[in-house]
């Protein structure tokens, strides 16, 4: 009985830990407002919930402006879509698709499962990218 209670609660604490809201570094290149100017890029550090499927995550730049994006998608398999709304504008909400890359090094290896998250998405000329590092099994 105790046994089946401890491998409850580990279970419990691996899932939440995958599905916590943690830092992932992000980068949206957009073309500039003025089209002589090229690409605009923004880039940071938010914490983004994912959980493996669902993705809900409000990034905030800085630059020329500083636009706040509202991400909320989903992932299946290596597919990823997401809806991008640009908070605080009269801008209609976007859809943006792209693929999902998880790598992850196996236990056995000297750094025992260490890996990253990749959502690479698109839109026509706009590009959002987010990208995690995954620490090692303890």
């Amino acid at each position: 009985m105790r046994a089946l209670f401890l491998a409850a609660v580990l279970l419990t604490a691996w899932s939440s830990s995958e599905a916590a809201d943690l830092n992932w570094h992000w980068i949206w290149i957009t073309p500039a407002p003025d089209p002589t100017k090229g690409w605009t890029t923004f880039q940071g550090e938010a914490p983004v919930h994912f959980d493996g499927t669902n993705l809900d995550a409000t990034v905030s730049g800085s630059g020329e402006w500083e636009p706040e994006l509202h991400i909320q998608g989903r992932v299946t398999g290596r597919f990823a879509h997401a809806v991008v709304t640009q908070l605080g504008t009269d801008a209609s909400p976007r859809q943006y698709s792209g693929t999902y890359w998880k790598f992850r090094s196996k236990l056995l290896d000297a750094s025992r499962g260490w890996g990253s998250d990749r959502i690479v998405l698109h839109d026509g000329p706009n590009y959002l990218g987010l990208y995690r590092e995954t620490p090692p099994v303890p």
